[in-house]
């Protein structure tokens, strides 16, 4: 993968982290999006394609990526149940990161 497609990932995720608070163990306003925007970066920097938000979770899934409840709930939020909490969508996104981060 390019240097600047790697920067663009990363920065896209620090975007997406900074909108939400990681203190918050309730269903956070748009947790949901910011689950999928790293599911969508994760999904670039593997499999070397763009997908929509909900897609590139489900291609998450199928995978096999862990956690599995934090985008099963972000997809469930998209037909009106609660999203994931702050906590949770900061903890996968760090994931993401730290896997985009250690890639060589």
């Amino acid at each position: 993968m390019p240097d600047e497609l790697r920067s663009l990932l990363i920065d896209s995720l620090h975007w997406w982290m900074a909108l939400l608070s990681e203190a918050e163990d309730r269903p956070a306003a748009g947790a949901d999006d910011a689950v999928f925007g790293a599911c969508r970066v994760l999904v670039r920097h593997r499999y070397g394609r763009w997908l929509s938000k909900v897609d590139a979770g489900r291609q998450l899934l199928s995978a096999g990526y862990r956690p599995v409840a934090v985008i099963e709930q972000s997809i469930a939020a998209r037909s009106g149940e609660p999203p994931p909490s702050g906590r949770q969508a900061r903890a996968f996104q760090e994931a993401v990161l730290k896997e985009i981060l250690t890639a060589t």
